[in-house]
């Protein structure tokens, strides 16, 4: 599995991604997007700004999934993924998690934050297989989460 930034080449995989995931209900969103609105999305966040980052995952040059870390506040950064449904449930999202991780926090410290439905049972397994802990919710860190008891929260622990 090879880990890369994400580039303008990865608009049509992201939003082809995200929008089978909101139909199968394991995204926050519950809404589909339009493609114009997903480009103008992903170049506001992606491409002018400089903080958050998206890396892609490939087996054999075929995209298979991609890890999204987005900054909360100065070293609070959440982070989400996403795989094709053809690679889930076979450790493919815990070593892309492992591998983008180990990339993004080289020599950098930083707290790494997720919340995951509480039906995700793939993405569940993912963080605590990457040294990811339950912790309580805490309204500074995820203040725009609705309804956030059909949520898990997660905070990274380096070993």
């Amino acid at each position: 599995m090879k880990i890369s930034k994400v580039s303008i080449k990865d608009i049509n995989f992201l939003f082809d991604i995200h929008n089978l995931y909101v139909s199968k209900n394991l995204f926050s969103s519950r809404k589909k997007v339009l493609l114009r609105d997903h480009l103008s999305w992903f170049t506001k966040n992606y491409i002018k700004k400089k903080i958050n980052v998206i890396y892609i995952a490939r087996i054999k040059k075929k995209r298979v999934g991609y890890v999204r870390l987005e900054k909360l506040k100065d070293n609070i950064f959440e982070v989400s993924l996403a795989l094709d449904f053809d690679y889930i449930g076979k450790g493919h999202g815990t070593k892309m998690l492992k591998k983008t991780l180990k990339i993004f926090l080289k020599n950098r410290n930083l707290a790494i934050v997720s919340k995951v439905k509480k039906n995700n049972y793939n993405s569940l397994n993912c963080f605590k297989k990457n040294n990811f802990f339950k912790v309580k919710y805490n309204s500074r860190i995820f203040n725009y989460v609705k309804n956030h008891n059909n949520y898990l929260f997660f905070k990274y622990i380096d070993n």
